[in-house]
């Protein structure tokens, strides 16, 4: 026998009562449910693909309005995200996050327009004020930067699934000026953003080296593998991922470390923060190989004695991949942050 209930969809009712359960199971087990569950594919308007999304609630309300966005970083996906995705759900939040979708390619004739339309955009809404030229112009030095446009509208599209509800994206590594383009183009529903060993806050820099630091973060990873059973499995899932990715993408992938290179998110950070009240810091941890911390703070103070803005830095322990090999831990600093942050402010 079915029952029914709104919206007039049949339920059986022993799913019924195991719904009503939810907030008496353990929490492993919660989380185990609640991610297989929460696995979606989220359709690509104009791109004619989709993305994997994860959709993970909390047990009992949810602890904060807005929902916490994870936003991946290069190579980054819900997998390998899973243990600060568990973090945040653990803490009472409800947390969204996505897996990229395979590189498009953006020197084809066949590049789909919705990307060129989507950079129009972030012209015609910004390009006006000299704040918004600025930020718009130290995120698209590199011509395939289209390639984060791409990234960003995959995160606009799983913000999208929760249209009313205001987002803090947790950003890592690359995924931070994918948030700050994906900002620029909805402002209107995104509270704040952490960048969380971030890319795009360490100034000039160069494909050539970031290469070379990427190599040093590669062997601090595998030595780091050695230190325990949970380092060890969550530095090869890392591993494992990277290597996936860049065979999926081949050459396109290191056109895209071009684009990160070149990246600087301080003028879009600021811009947000003064045009529209979304505001930022950075978490920055103390044995970051590939955004080394006294780089990021260089940088950060020399925004600020040019502009007047200095965006808030935050020191942690660890290396870059700490947000998912040492995830509860990591959570709890950007939480403490966000508390700091307070909620945006209308203007």
């Amino acid at each position: 026998m079915n029952t029914e209930i709104a919206g007039g969809q049949p339920v059986e009712p022993n799913r019924l009562q195991k719904e009503k359960n939810w907030e008496n199971l353990p929490f492993n087990r919660y989380f185990r449910e609640r991610f297989k569950r929460g696995i979606k594919e989220v359709d690509l308007p104009g791109l004619g693909r989709s993305v994997r999304m994860i959709d993970v609630l909390p047990q009992g309300q949810p602890t904060d309005d807005a929902i916490k966005v994870v936003v991946p970083g290069w190579t980054e996906s819900v997998k390998i995200l899973k243990p600060v995705i568990r973090a945040w759900v653990k803490r009472g939040e409800h947390v969204i996050s996505y897996t990229p979708g395979k590189l498009l390619n953006p020197t084809r004739k066949d590049y789909p327009v919705v990307i060129s339309n989507a950079i129009q955009r972030l012209e015609d809404l910004h390009g006006g004020e000299e704040m918004g030229r600025a930020a718009l112009a130290d995120q698209k030095k590199h011509e395939y930067f289209p390639i984060h446009v791409q990234k960003a509208l995959e995160l606009l599209a799983v913000m999208n699934t929760y249209p009313s509800k205001d987002k803090k994206l947790h950003a890592h590594s690359q995924g931070l000026p994918i948030a700050t383009i994906a900002a620029l183009l909805q402002p209107d529903n995104i509270d704040s953003i952490i960048g969380d060993s971030g890319a795009g806050t360490i100034g000039k820099d160069k494909v050539s080296r970031l290469v070379v630091r990427f190599g040093t973060h590669l062997s601090d990873s595998t030595l780091r593998a050695f230190k325990g059973p949970k380092d060890a499995w969550r530095t090869i899932l890392g591993g494992y991922g990277a290597v996936k990715y860049v065979a999926r993408n081949r050459t396109k992938a290191l056109r895209e470390a071009g684009v990160i290179a070149t990246s600087d998110v301080y003028p879009a950070l600021d811009y947000l923060h003064e045009r529209y009240g979304i505001n930022s810091a950075l978490i920055i941890p103390t044995k970051d190989r590939l955004f080394p911390q006294d780089r990021v703070i260089s940088a950060r103070d020399l925004h600020a004695e040019e502009t007047g803005y200095s965006v808030g830095t935050h020191s942690i322990k660890g290396g870059h991949n700490e947000t998912y090999v040492r995830a509860e831990r990591q959570v709890a600093s950007v939480s403490n942050v966000w508390k700091q942050l307070g909620k945006k402010q209308p203007l």
